[in-house]
C-alpha cells in the first residue's frame, strides 16, 4: 500500500494524465488495503480462497512470557519441538492468545481437521478446549468467508458476520457456587447470575468479524466486565438509524461446565437486545439486564450506547428519575428484576399519558409516577385515615397539565399535550413473587375528606441566570429558588417572610382546619412559568420536574406543620 500511495502522489505531483477513473482507483485502493494493511486485531489473511495447499499435517504450539511487558505469548510451529536444536526453530506466527492463533492459521488453510496439534509447551491449553474453537472457528469461516464481488469495493467495508466464543480464554473455576453446593439452594439457571450466590458464568469473550471485504479482526475482552464491553463493540458495529443491519452473529461456548445452557441464553440476551432497539423500540429505549449482583441499564446517548451500572433497584430508580429528552420506554432482559412491579409498570406506562401505579401497605402507600418522557418519581406515604394522596396528587397533575399546555406554540402542535390523560393503577400481588396493575378511577374508587388548596409560586432575583444552567442542576439547588404560597385567599410571599415563609404558610394552614388529627399538607398547583427556559424541552418543563419541587415543598411545609402543631 505505502509504494501504491507514493506512486500515487507522484502522478498527481507531475499531473500525469491517466485512463483509470477516480473511481476505479478508489476501488483499487480499498482493495489494496484489504490485502495488506496491518491494523491491530487485524489477521493476516494471504491464503484465504485457499489458492494454495499450505495444509500442516503437524503443529505445535509453545508458550512463553514477553520479558518487556510480561505479557503471554503464544508461538506456532511446524516442527517438533521435543528435539535438542542447536538453535530454536522460527515460528509460523506468534500471537497474544489462542483464538487468534487459530483464526490465522484456519483463515489461511494451515490448520485442518486432520492437523495434529502438540501443546505439551503450552500448560494454559487443554485438548477439548483445543478441539472446541478449531471446530467453532472452521464452520464459521466456511459459512463466512465467500468470494467477494468487485461491486463490494464501491462501499466502505461494513460488517457481515461475527463469532463470539465464550470462555475460550479463562472459563469459570470449579469454586464456591458448585463445590460447595450452593447451587441447589436456587433454581436460578440464568448464566449472567447464576444459583444462589448470582454468579456470572462468563469470564472471557472472543469477538471474531469479518466485513464486506473479507477482511477478519478479533478483539478480546476479559474479566467480569467482558460481555458489557463486548455488546458495546458489537452495537457500534452498525448504530441504529444508520439503515444498516447488525452482523449475523454466531455465539459458541467453550466452558467445561454449562456450555449449552450458556450458549443459549447468551444468544438470547444479544438477540433480544438488538430486536429493542433495532426492531421493536425507539432509540431512546433504556433496556435493564443483570449480570451477577449489578443491575444495568442500556441506552443510546448522541448516538453511542451507553451502560449504567447500580448496585440496588433503589439506585436503578433513582436513575430513572433523570430527565429524558424524548418519550423513553423501559424494556427488561427476560431475566432481569422478575420480583420487582416495576417490570408490569413498564409495560403499561405510555407517552400518552401519566400513569401512576400504587400499591397498599399497613403503614401507608408507595407511588412510582411515570411522566410523558417515561422519567419515574418514586414516593412513599404514610396512611392516615380519610386522608388519600391519591386525590390530592391526580388534582395536582391536572393543574401541571393545564400549566404546560399554557406553555406550548399554538402554532407548533407537535408538543400539545391535549391527548395526554392521567391513569391511575394499584399494584395487586399475585404471590410472593409477581404482581398485577388494575386501573383505577380515582374520582370514584378513592375517597377523600375536602381541604384546602395549597399553592406555590416559584421565583427567582435573577430568572434569567438559570437560563444558562442545566435544567437538574437548577432544581436541585433549591436554595436558589424562592416561593409563594397561597391558601384560602391569603398569600404568603418569602420577600415578606424570607426563610419563615415555610413557618407561617403551615400556621395559617393549621388555623384554618377545624379537626386536631394531623395529616400532611398535599400542593395541589403549583407555577413554575418563570423557569420555561431552563427545561432541555423547549418551552417546556417535564411533569417530573414538577414533581421534584412539589416533593421538596411537601416536604418544607410538613415539618414546619409538625412543629407548629405540637406548639
Amino acid at each position: 500500500t505505502r509504494s501504491y500511495r507514493m506512486l500515487l502522489d507522484f502522478s498527481n505531483h507531475v499531473k500525469a494524465g491517466r485512463t483509470i477513473s477516480t473511481d476505479e482507483l478508489i476501488i483499487l485502493g480499498r482493495k489494496l488495503n484489504a490485502a495488506f494493511e496491518r491494523r491491530p486485531g487485524k489477521i493476516d489473511c494471504f491464503n484465504s480462497n485457499h489458492s494454495v495447499d499450505l495444509r500442516e499435517s503437524y503443529l505445535s504450539f509453545s508458550e512463553h512470557k514477553n520479558t518487556k511487558n510480561d505479557l503471554r505469548v503464544l508461538s506456532c510451529f511446524n516442527k517438533n519441538l521435543n528435539h535438542k536444536a542447536i538453535t530454536p526453530p522460527e515460528p509460523l506466527k506468534s500471537f497474544s492468545n489462542l483464538t487468534e492463533l487459530i483464526v490465522w492459521s484456519s483463515a489461511n488453510g494451515i490448520a485442518t481437521k486432520q492437523t495434529h496439534f502438540d501443546i505439551t509447551r503450552s500448560p494454559s491449553i487443554n485438548k477439548r478446549k483445543l478441539d472446541l474453537i478449531l471446530s467453532s472457528v472452521h464452520k464459521w469461516l466456511n459459512f463466512s468467508l465467500k468470494h467477494i464481488p468487485h461491486e463490494n469495493f464501491k462501499h466502505p467495508a461494513q460488517p457481515n458476520k461475527v463469532l463470539i466464543l465464550l470462555n475460550a480464554a479463562k472459563e469459570p473455576e470449579k469454586k464456591g457456587i458448585e463445590r460447595q453446593g450452593l447451587q441447589r439452594l436456587s433454581n436460578k439457571s440464568d448464566a449472567l447470575c447464576y444459583g444462589a450466590t448470582q454468579d456470572n458464568l462468563i469470564f472471557s469473550v472472543d469477538l471474531i468479524s469479518v466485513n464486506s471485504w473479507n477482511e477478519i479482526e478479533t478483539r478480546q475482552f476479559l474479566g467480569p466486565q467482558c460481555l458489557i464491553e463486548t455488546i458495546i463493540e458489537y452495537l457500534q458495529m452498525s448504530l441504529p438509524g444508520t439503515h444498516q443491519a447488525l452482523p449475523k452473529i454466531t455465539i459458541e461456548c467453550v466452558s467445561a461446565q454449562h456450555h449449552i445452557t450458556t450458549a443459549r441464553r447468551v444468544n438470547q440476551w444479544f438477540l433480544h437486545i438488538s430486536n429493542c432497539f433495532y426492531k421493536n423500540h425507539p432509540l431512546s429505549t433504556r433496556y435493564i439486564f443483570q449480570l451477577a449482583k449489578k443491575i444495568y441499564c442500556l441506552q443510546f446517548r448522541n448516538m453511542n450506547p451507553v451502560i449504567d451500572s447500580f448496585n440496588s433497584s433503589d439506585s436503578l430508580l433513582e436513575h430513572l428519575n433523570l430527565e429524558q429528552n424524548k418519550y423513553s420506554p423501559i424494556v427488561f432482559d427476560p431475566e432481569a428484576l422478575k420480583n420487582h412491579p416495576i417490570r408490569i409498570m413498564a409495560q403499561h406506562a405510555s407517552s400518552k399519558a401519566i400513569s401512576i401505579f400504587y400499591r397498599v401497605f399497613n403503614l401507608g402507600l408507595e407511588i412510582f409516577i411515570f411522566d410523558e418522557m417515561g422519567s419515574i418519581t418514586h414516593t412513599m406515604y404514610r396512611k392516615r385515615k380519610d386522608h388519600n394522596p391519591l386525590k390530592p396528587l391526580h388534582k395536582f397533575l391536572r393543574s401541571v397539565l393545564h400549566r404546560q399546555s399554557l406553555m406550548l406554540d399554538p402554532i407548533n402542535k407537535k408538543n400539545n399535550n391535549a391527548n395526554i390523560s392521567i391513569k391511575f393503577f394499584q399494584l395487586i400481588a399475585l404471590n410472593s413473587q409477581q404482581y398485577t396493575a388494575k386501573e383505577r378511577h380515582i374520582s370514584s374508587d378513592i375517597t377523600f375528606a375536602p381541604g384546602f388548596d395549597v399553592k406555590a409560586t416559584a421565583w427567582s432575583h435573577n430568572t434569567h441566570s438559570y437560563a444558562t444552567t442545566k435544567t437538574s442542576q437548577a432544581f436541585q439547588n433549591k436554595r436558589e429558588m424562592n416561593y409563594d404560597f397561597s391558601c384560602d385567599g391569603e398569600r404568603f410571599s418569602s420577600r415578606d417572610h424570607g426563610q419563615d415563609i415555610f413557618n407561617v404558610a403551615a400556621k395559617h394552614i393549621l388555623s384554618l382546619r377545624q379537626t386536631v388529627e394531623f395529616y400532611p399538607i398535599y400542593i395541589s398547583d403549583l407555577d413554575l412559568s418563570l423557569y420555561a427556559e431552563i427545561s432541555t424541552t423547549p418551552n417546556r418543563i417535564h411533569t417530573s420536574h414538577y414533581l421534584q419541587v412539589k416533593s421538596v415543598l411537601e416536604y418544607q411545609l410538613n415539618r414546619a406543620l409538625k412543629i407548629a402543631n405540637k406548639s
